[in-house]
């Protein structure tokens, strides 16, 4: 039974982080960006994400974490049920 409260935790845990990141995205992209492209290059040599004033991408961004939000409190909820997810 410890084990699921694990798994739990760790879905409910998730699905904060997910909505704490879209939430970024949306109201302030440019910083978010700029901090993606330090800790990448903290962590190697990964190469910058370009500048642009086209915002399809915030959109998008947006509804992908809600959906992941949605996806990991859901199935946090009830692990049986929603392994599928």
């Amino acid at each position: 039974m410890g084990l699921l409260k694990t798994y739990r935790w760790i879905l409910r845990f998730l699905a904060l982080c997910f909505a704490v990141g879209g939430a970024c995205f949306l109201l302030a992209p440019d910083l978010t960006i700029d901090n993606l492209n330090a800790t990448g290059a903290l962590l190697g040599d990964f190469a910058q994400a370009p500048a642009s004033d086209l915002r399809l991408w915030l959109a998008l961004a947006g509804a992908y974490m809600t959906l992941l939000t949605a996806l990991a409190w859901l199935a946090g909820g009830d692990l049986k049920r929603y392994r599928h997810l």
